[in-house]
């Protein structure tokens, strides 16, 4: 009788060709899982903030515009700590002058107006005029400047949501227009860059830019707000 069957290297070869497939897939697939976790995260989190800010609207007549107070100690005073921590599920705060590891990696005690990123020569102030955070119970955060946060002639509060907190990448959403994925440390400011953003240009991370005004809380930077609305 003759017997039909694939000889050892046929079956080697075969799965060689199933290894490179894999190797090739898979890891985009990963990246698109987790970019998709990180983009219903963020707006989870912008959710969790309106309802928030509602809620402190209902009760003490406060809304974003109507802070204040810079104050990270007490919760009886119209500061954005003070909303945080009464109308939202919180895990643990973090100062200024913090330098726990956590604090390390989201660059708390920044400058103000460059904490949602690193110096150019990697340096860190603490200190009155340095950011916070604020983690939540789902392990998000909000990265703040508590001394704008208190400027009644802003034009809103800007901050950093993280939506895995101090995990990795710790590295903000943006629009790249040079298509290499690598983001330089400008593309982690708060205002995000001015390049118009398309599914072949963003870049998606697990920080975004947000912009806190009223009674609403809302994407902040073309980045983020193409994540948000587009899509």
């Amino acid at each position: 009788m003759n017997k039909k069957g694939f000889t050892l290297a046929e079956v080697l070869i075969t799965l060689g060709i199933i290894g490179v497939i894999a190797a090739i897939t898979v890891p985009t697939l990963m990246n698109n899982s987790t970019e998709m976790e990180f983009r219903s995260a963020f707006k989870k989190g912008l959710a969790s903030l309106n309802q928030a800010v509602i809620t402190n609207i209902a009760i003490d007549n406060v809304d974003f515009d109507s802070l204040t107070s810079s104050d990270i100690e007490h919760t009886d005073y119209d500061s954005l700590f003070s909303l945080l921590v009464n109308r939202m599920s919180t895990a643990k705060f973090l100062g200024p002058n913090d330098d726990s590891l956590d604090a390390q990696l989201l660059n708390i005690g920044e400058a103000a107006g460059v904490g949602q990123g690193n110096h150019a020569d990697g340096s860190r102030t603490t200190g009155l005029a340095g950011n916070v955070a604020m983690f939540f119970t789902d392990g998000s955060c909000i990265v703040w400047d508590p001394i704008e946060a208190a400027n009644t002639e802003r034009t809103g509060i800007r901050a950093l949501w993280d939506v895995n907190g101090s995990k990795k990448p710790n590295r903000l959403s943006f629009c790249d227009t040079s298509l290499n994925g690598k983001p330089n440390k400008t593309h982690k400011s708060t205002a995000d860059d001015q390049s118009v953003c398309s599914d072949d240009t963003v870049v998606i991370r697990d920080q975004y830019s947000i912009l806190l005004k009223g009674n609403r809380a809302l994407p902040n930077g073309r980045a983020a707000h193409y994540l948000f609305y587009m899509k």
